[in-house]
């Protein structure tokens, strides 16, 4: 089960207030992707433990429309919580400049992945998910077992922030963590939603208002 932006956005700060799935075999995930070519940034949560969190980049060349979408494994990092995130919403945050990806829980920063360490940061505008899905490698979650289902994600509330133009492809040089912000733009239109639900059950998945 996936929840996507129509909208795609070219750097800014993206923040979700959630608690995910704790299921074996479950990955609840907040990211920005897109394909051709593929690039993605992810902050992922493994049923199997929720006391950890998975961020993650991925990183293919090339301009929109190229066929360019090889499936590694990005440069994964996982970092241990300190808490149980099945437990109680937490605030879980994205911040993308050319120069540099920030990671934050519950507004510290938690992580810092800088440019060319391996490889480039994303440059291409990409929609935002968030999900709840089985991983392809059990390796990562675990194995589903239907015994554990069905497995559910609570998502609070989800906002954009999108940069006033285009950041320079270097450091800007202020002693702000980050540039100025000018947009605030919800994923879905009107009124703030109470905590929604996202499903993944024995049959096709839902989604439903609470």
């Amino acid at each position: 089960m996936s929840l996507c932006s129509k909208q795609t956005y070219r750097y800014g700060r993206f923040k979700v207030i959630q608690k995910p799935a704790r299921a074996p075999g479950v990955v609840t995930a907040f990211f920005l992707h897109r394909n051709d070519p593929w690039q993605e940034i992810d902050v992922e949560f493994l049923g199997s433990d929720t006391t950890k969190l998975l961020v993650n980049a991925y990183f293919d060349p090339g301009n929109p429309g190229a066929q360019c979408n090889f499936g590694n494994r990005g440069t994964p990092v996982v970092i241990d919580l300190n808490f149980d995130a099945a437990e109680a919403f937490h605030r879980y945050a994205v911040e993308w400049e050319p120069h540099e990806l920030r990671w934050f829980v519950d507004d510290h920063l938690i992580h810092v992945r800088a440019f060319w360490v391996p490889t480039p940061i994303p440059n291409l505008p990409m929609a935002v998910f968030c999900s709840i899905r089985p991983p392809r490698a059990s390796e990562l979650a675990e194995t589903l077992r239907h015994s554990e289902l069905p497995a559910m994600s609570e998502l609070r509330r989800m906002k954009v922030w999108e940069w006033c133009a285009t950041p320079p492809d270097r450091p800007p040089i202020v002693k702000e963590t980050a540039a100025v912000l000018c947009r605030d733009r919800r994923l879905r239109p009107g009124q703030e939603a109470s905590a929604r639900r996202v499903l993944l059950g024995r049959g096709a998945p839902d989604w439903t208002g609470a």
